[in-house]
């Protein structure tokens, strides 16, 4: 399907208000959330406005500009490809409709949007790596299936855009260090929403809270303290057999539900990481060992008191809607799952909720983190590419443009269409959002360890340690041949 926009349309007849301003580089104790009214869509402009001063005129010449996506897979579609205003009726529809014909005019462009499913789009970049056909400028595909294109060479190395401002607001801090042989192929940012559905959460029952008289979550957040000892603390003894029939199920109230994938929350959430690697690093390393490995056996054994204990309800696999069910009824203080949940209980849920970040390990880790799912989406450019001197002011100003229309719809859609409607809650999505961690033990399965902690962490028994210690005497060897293979491209 091959979409184009008329490039005439006057900019003043697309501008939106911005209902949450996007909130700037965020830590811990900071308050990141936009305070609504005049003085935030100023300031919003604003930063808008520098930015693209900063990256100046950017002319492609009227010229096709191509960018073929996933089609496929849900939520794909809807942050990149809009027919117009009364395509879908939504406020996600208008923000990409009006970003595209923006960026269009800005960059005197012809945008042109082909959607195929994603095994057609991973051919298509192939095909365009090796002719150099000019036909494919941009594409976007899964996190997983994209990290391991990077190893086939057929990916652009972000970083020879040398004047584009990776560490700004509008771009994903976790994409940019997630760097092979020190060069980045695929970047997240405010122009890619899918990403941002898949990232993990965690949600609190307002009503519950009130009940309980319990401590506020964004406070402790703010103040540091929001760890994963406080939060169990917060689920002890919450759980009690509230339909009488002397038996704890899916039907009961709980301190805590989830789907069973959750040991990886909380892995990352406690700052763990399988691998490491970074923009300064030539070969990725393995970042589960001594200290850091004795850590995580003490994270899986607490977060094993949760998951095997009776204060929480883990859905078994292909059960997510038990879990979420006994949220939205108001039968569980928390409830953890990727953040396009927030959607269904936007429209399901009675009671107000909150989100918050997953907990950190202590007060001294430096941020709170969190995961995404390898079918994220995210953007990625062929080693072909045409006008590589106009690609980075390109790339730049459509991520901008994204920042200013797509990023507060999107906060608007998850977050204000019924029951959540506090700053409080955008202010931690920014703040989810910003520090997410990209580990190639999830988007690479030959390495063999994505999956351990996770299920370690629903299940009895066993060592951890000694079923990673397995698994490590391969390592040296698998990431040696990923390296190798990157090597064989200088682009």
């Amino acid at each position: 399907m091959k979409f184009k926009k008329l490039l005439c349309l006057l900019l003043a007849t697309l501008m939106v208000t911005v209902a949450f301003a996007s909130c700037a580089d965020s830590g811990e104790g900071e308050e990141t959330a936009a305070t609504e009214g005049g003085a935030t869509e100023a300031a919003t402009k604003d930063v808008i406005g520098e930015a693209l001063d900063r990256i100046g005129e950017v002319d492609w010449g009227k010229d096709d500009f191509t960018i073929v996506y996933t089609n496929d897979v849900a939520g794909y579609e809807e942050e990149i490809y809009s027919e117009g205003y009364e395509a879908q009726n939504s406020v996600i529809n208008d923000a990409v409709y009006d970003r595209n014909v923006m960026f269009a005019e800005r960059c005197n462009l012809n945008l042109v949007l082909i959607g195929k499913p994603a095994g057609s789009v991973q051919t298509d970049i192939n095909n365009e790596a090796k002719t150099g056909s000019g036909d494919l400028q941009m594409s976007t595909l899964h996190t997983s299936t994209t990290a391991s294109l990077a190893t086939s060479c057929v990916l652009y190395n972000f970083l020879n855009f040398e004047d584009v401002d990776f560490e700004a607001e509008w771009w994903d801090l976790g994409t940019l260090e997630f760097a092979l042989d020190g060069k980045i192929f695929f970047m997240n940012g405010s122009w890619n929403i899918v990403d941002d559905d898949v990232t993990f959460v965690m949600m609190f029952n307002k009503k519950l809270f009130s009940e309980k008289q319990l401590a506020s979550p964004y406070e402790k957040v703010r103040s540091l303290d929001w760890t994963l000892d406080y939060f169990l603390s917060q689920v002890d003894n919450a759980a009690w057999d509230s339909n009488g029939d002397g038996k704890m199920d899916g039907n009961d109230t709980y301190g805590f539900c989830s789907p069973n994938t959750i040991g990886n929350t909380f892995f990352y959430g406690a700052g763990l990481q399988y691998v490491i690697n970074n923009r300064e690093m030539d070969t990725p390393e393995l970042a589960l060992v001594d200290s850091q490995l004795d850590k995580a056996v003490e994270v899986l054994e607490k977060v094993r008191t949760l998951t095997l204990g009776k204060d929480a309800y883990i859905a078994p696999s292909g059960s997510e809607a038990v879990s979420k069910e006994c949220f939205t009824s108001g039968r569980s203080l928390f409830y953890v799952e990727a953040a396009s949940y927030l959607r269904a209980l936007n429209k399901e849920m009675t009671d107000d909720y909150g989100v918050v970040p997953i907990p950190k390990y202590d007060k001294a880790q430096d941020q709170y983190r969190t995961w995404t799912h390898g079918i994220g989406s995210t953007f990625s450019i062929p080693t072909s590419v045409i006008k590589p001197e106009l690609m980075g002011g390109i790339i730049e100003t459509f991520c901008v443009l994204s920042h200013q229309k797509l990023t507060p719809a999107y906060h608007d859609n998850l977050l204000t269409q019924r029951n959540v409607r506090d700053a409080e809650s955008s202010e931690m999505v920014t703040m989810i959002m910003r520090n997410r961690v990209y580990d190639m033990a999830i988007y690479f399965g030959e390495l063999g360890m994505g999956d351990l902690f996770s299920s370690a962490a629903i299940t009895s028994g066993g060592s951890f340690a000694s079923s990673f210690a397995k698994i490590q005497k391969t390592f040296d060897r698998k990431i040696n041949n990923i390296v190798k293979q990157l090597q064989k491209t200088d682009k």
